[in-house]
């Protein structure tokens, strides 16, 4: 019979569900303020199972670490397809992501850690220029990335930099393809295997000469 979809939309005025998809059988609002509660989540579990919906997404225009908070209210009436908890520190938090990405065995750019001013002196002179970003967003004054090219600019990051617990991760600048990899899981949360599409970005960087070598795992 297929799978009815239904809308539950982020908003303080009745849902307007249909405009979104022909194909929604359905939908609700809820308020930005009361998603954000228990009763908020209550409130989702109840219609879930009033529909008879058997598992809830939450898409990116929500918070989605506040509604894996509530797994626990949901989880009786539909199952949450989201991360979990762990999974979503994981991705919120790089110097972890470089230590696994060693521990599964990929090769990882020389980095140097860096939480303190005194600590601009670990990175070599021939490592700049250098990229440095921040581990997590403890670090103040915010930011993404920052190329360096001298160890002076280094200095004065550090010196401007409330830490708060945190640290910055500094690379060498390497003017290379930037690959971002994203892995897919099936329903029963097995991981699902790379396609054709993924395979040929990847061999078309090689004949393009943009990148000089692939490595296969």
């Amino acid at each position: 019979h297929g799978i009815l979809p239904y809308f539950i939309e982020v908003s303080d005025r009745p849902s307007q569900w249909r405009l979104f998809s022909s194909a929604l059988a359905g939908g609700t609002s809820i308020s930005k303020e009361k998603l954000d509660t228990p009763a908020g989540a209550e409130a989702i579990a109840k219609y879930a199972r009033q529909v008879g919906a058997p598992a809830l997404v939450p898409d990116t225009s929500v918070n989605v670490k506040q509604v894996i908070g509530y797994r626990s209210i949901l989880a009786p009436y539909c199952d949450l397809i989201a991360p979990s908890t762990e999974a979503i520190s994981i991705e919120d938090d790089k110097l972890r992501q470089i230590h696994l990405a060693r521990e599964v065995g990929f090769q990882v750019l020389p980095t140097w850690v860096l939480a303190r001013p005194a600590d601009a002196a670990s990175v070599p002179a021939d490592a700049f220029p250098i990229c440095v970003r921040p581990s997590d967003v403890r670090i103040r004054p915010r930011f993404k990335v920052l190329l360096l090219r001298h160890r002076a600019e280094l200095e004065a990051l550090l010196n401007r930099t409330e830490f708060g617990g945190s640290v910055i991760l500094a690379q060498r600048f390497l003017n290379a393809p930037n690959f971002m990899m994203h892995g897919v899981r099936s329903r029963t949360g097995k991981m699902l295997p790379p396609k054709l599409g993924l395979l040929a970005y990847v061999a078309d960087a090689y004949l393009d000469g943009r990148s000089d070598d692939i490595l296969a795992a």
